[in-house]
């Protein structure tokens, strides 16, 4: 009897009179897992994703904003004499810099999310393919 590190037993059967019912029963069992488990891989890779894009798209909403409410600033400035209204424009430059340091910050904190889950997968891969290995060498030992 040999036994796969999942626990299951695996009876030897003679090549003259297969069990077909129970290798069939066996190898949808071992696909079905393969697929859950690239189905999981899949929910991992998209989560990781979709948390990086949000954080990207954060950044630029705040750049948006930043550099309208800054432009405003600038403009009054510049609109309403530069010697009268020199605050003005400094607000709206340090506002400027501001939003263009947030947006900086989150697109690095989305690089570095999209570069957690490439690790992750790359390790959950790995495994799937000693499964694959190990169901691709079982039918060696039936004959």
């Amino acid at each position: 009897m040999a036994i796969n590190k999942d626990n299951t037993n695996y009876q030897l059967t003679s090549a003259e009179h297969p069990n077909w019912p129970e290798l069939v029963s066996k190898t949808v069992g071992d696909v079905s897992r393969i697929v859950r488990t690239e189905i999981e891989l899949l929910e991992v890779t998209l989560k990781h994703v979709l948390e990086a894009q949000t954080d990207k798209i954060a950044g630029v909403l705040i750049l948006l904003v930043a550099l309208i409410y800054g432009s405003l600033f600038l403009l009054g400035g510049v609109v309403l004499l530069l010697h009268l209204w020199l605050s003005m424009l400094i607000t709206g430059g340090l506002i400027v810099g501001e939003g263009i340091l947030a947006q900086m910050t989150y697109s690095a904190a989305a690089r570095k999310k999209r570069l957690i889950p490439l690790t992750t997968s790359v390790g959950r891969l790995a495994s799937g393919l000693e499964q694959a290995q190990v169901v691709l060498q079982k039918p060696t030992a039936w004959n």
